[in-house]
């Protein structure tokens, strides 16, 4: 889904069963344990990996770009949409180095991935990015986390 507020993404995805990927989680399935530079690796980006400075002019459909997925298969996190993020978007503390928390309050929320407009530079999987929580933009989408068997997120 695109052109949704942050509200209307934590709201769907709570209706679902399940919830927005915290920024660190969202970060980890992007970098991997190896810290890829971009979702498919630290190769830049070509028209192959993703939809970006608007070659398309729009969203594109969920998985045409599958030589951007991850090594684990995980498909269009980079370009496309920005993605919404559960946290607010703040400074992460030095000591967080593994599983940082973001703030527990603040103004905006964080979005990742680069949109269909954006420069290559917005693809990295270390980019953040944030807006209002009622932000509503054609390049602003989501995706939904669950818990993975045996109850772990």
């Amino acid at each position: 889904m695109v052109h949704v507020s942050w509200y209307e993404a934590d709201a769907y995805a709570r209706w679902a069963g399940k919830r927005l990927p915290t920024d660190a989680e969202w970060e980890y399935a992007a970098r991997g344990t190896a810290g890829r530079k971009y979702p498919w690796g630290d190769p830049e980006p070509t028209d192959q990996h993703a939809n970006f400075r608007m070659r398309v002019g729009h969203p594109s459909p969920v998985g045409v770009y599958s030589a951007g997925a991850t090594p684990e298969g995980i498909l269009d996190l980079a370009g496309n949409v920005w993605e919404w993020c559960a946290d607010w978007f703040g400074p992460y503390e030095a000591r967080d180095v593994k599983d940082p928390q973001g703030p527990k309050k603040g103004k905006a929320r964080v979005l990742r991935g680069g949109a269909f407009g954006d420069h290559p530079w917005s693809l990295r999987a270390a980019c953040r990015f944030r807006d209002l929580p009622e932000g509503r933009v054609g390049h602003f989408g989501f995706r939904c986390v669950r818990a993975a068997p045996g109850g772990r997120d």
